[in-house]
């Protein structure tokens, strides 16, 4: 791929270009000197050091299928059938 500004990258991850940022400063993506980014580089980065079960829906970043409270659905709806 080639090389992308932040505002790219943000557009092929569908992200904020703030959580572009915040990967910079944590190490977690590596932006080149000229202040550019390899794609595919930065690509492999985002899906090997981002924790993909975190998010807004899932804040303390759970396994949400071994929570406690979707288990209990589980057994809820499979003693219904």
């Amino acid at each position: 791929m080639p090389l992308v500004g932040i505002g790219e990258l943000a557009r092929l991850l569908n992200r904020d270009p703030e959580a572009i940022r915040f990967a910079v400063q944590r190490g977690r993506i590596t932006r080149r000197s000229d202040g550019l980014f390899d794609a595919d580089q930065a690509l492999a980065e985002w899906d090997a050091n981002t924790l993909h079960e975190r998010g807004h829906d899932n804040p303390f970043g759970q396994n949400i299928r071994s929570h406690p409270s979707c288990k209990a659905a589980t057994m809820l709806i499979g003693n219904a059938r």
